[in-house]
């Protein structure tokens, strides 16, 4: 914060902290150094450790089902290339690695437990009553498990969001980003990262199991807001060895 104070130029702003100082400026300035720091927080664990828990999972089925990585990379290679820098427009070229994605994100559901919500009004749903002002916890890994919505929701299977002309299907039990209308505000952001993220690695590299894919561990860890997948190793060949 101080060599941010020591190096400010008026008008002009770098990032959030020069938001603040110019935010505290301000007649009506309102914000503590203390609440920037919990923001700041906040942004590094609604973003950058969401980001990196996610690709951990994503590696990790990657390497329990080969086949499945086989399938993402030939879609790569055969659509856009190895060596051409993805866009995310390019996601809907890429149907089966968009829906690897998706069902690596159902499947180990890393934010298990949605924040909480609070009931306005009493509501009755189903013949049971929610009093107003109950504290509501939406629980996503339950939606994203449940045998009402998915066939054979234990099983990983991408097939499961792509119909019958290879297009995305949007399933109404899938939250990756929570639910409603106060869903994550990062959700395209995130969305984005994933699949430049995957399809760049994949690009790159191919990613083997030291350990028979059959003893991977895919049982999630608690910690703190999210669900991480237990420490593996991954051996990592670069694809382009490979392939010339």
């Amino acid at each position: 914060v101080k060599w941010h104070e020591e190096t400010q130029k008026k008008g002009v702003v770098r990032d959030f902290v020069d938001m603040y100082l110019e935010q505290i400026g301000t007649e009506n300035g309102t914000l503590s150094e203390r609440s920037m720091f919990q923001i700041i927080f906040d942004l590094y664990a609604a973003g950058t450790e969401t980001s990196s828990t996610g690709l951990l999972w994503i590696v990790l089925y990657l390497i329990k089902y080969p086949v499945v990585q086989t399938k993402c990379a030939a879609e790569i290679k055969r659509v856009i290339g190895l060596d051409t820098t993805v866009q995310f427009s390019d996601k809907e070229k890429l149907p089966y690695v968009t829906a690897t994605i998706n069902e690596v994100q159902r499947i180990s559901t890393l934010g298990a437990l949605s924040l909480p919500r609070s009931s306005l009004e009493d509501v009755e749903i189903d013949g049971k009553v929610i009093p107003k002002n109950s504290v509501i916890i939406p629980h996503i890994y339950s939606a994203h498990h449940d045998k009402t919505e998915w066939q054979k929701p234990e099983e990983f299977k991408p097939e499961r969001f792509i119909d019958k002309d290879r297009h995305i299907i949007k399933h109404k039990a899938f939250y990756p980003f929570s639910i409603g209308p106060r869903a994550c505000p990062g959700k395209q952001l995130g969305e984005m990262e994933m699949f430049i993220f995957t399809v760049s690695l994949l690009q790159e590299f191919e990613f083997k199991s030291v350990i028979p894919p059959d003893d991977l561990d895919i049982e999630g860890l608690q910690t703190g807001v999210t669900l991480v997948p237990a420490s593996y190793t991954v051996k990592v060949n670069s694809r382009h060895k490979i392939t010339h």
